[in-house]
């Protein structure tokens, strides 16, 4: 699972290497930190279901104060500020078809009803390649970096 802090979009492989003595510069001395998994959401509503994702709440500020040092990099690199607050989710599913959508929408209802608030610890960053396909989205990792 994930937590995308910056989509940068088609990137011109030569600007890559820069992204990545950048990222190592600005993060490999930065510490993990913990994230509260608050909620099953969807995209654009639980009644109307796209994307469902999992919610989670920034108790201590460490994602906060990741996403702003990332947003400061990525804007000296060219890239623009996003201007939507973040909201911090992991994608969860897709919805591809509106087969046993009331069954899907009533279970999601059911778990935010009996979900019990966990930590999940924020251990490393990940510079990701996505590649669209007929099946969806595959992962490729470009550079991890751990924080400690």
């Amino acid at each position: 699972m994930h937590i995308t802090i910056k989509f940068l979009g088609n990137t011109k492989i030569e600007k890559i290497n820069t992204i990545k003595n950048e990222l190592t510069r600005s993060f490999s001395n930065n510490k993990k930190f913990s994230v509260v998994l608050k909620e099953i959401g969807a995209f654009p509503s639980l009644d109307s279901p796209r994307i469902i994702w999992a919610g989670f709440l920034d108790r201590d500020s460490g994602l906060e104060n990741f996403v702003n040092l990332s947003e400061s990099l990525f804007e000296k690199l060219g890239f623009p500020k996003e201007i939507r607050a973040f909201r911090a989710h992991a994608t969860i599913g897709r919805v591809r078809s509106g087969k046993n959508l009331p069954a899907l929408i009533e279970q999601l209802k059911k778990i935010n009803q009996l979900l019990e608030p966990g930590d999940f610890y924020i251990d490393k960053l990940c510079l990701m390649e996505s590649a669209l396909t007929g099946k969806g989205p595959v992962y490729s990792t470009i550079q991890e970096i751990e924080l400690f």
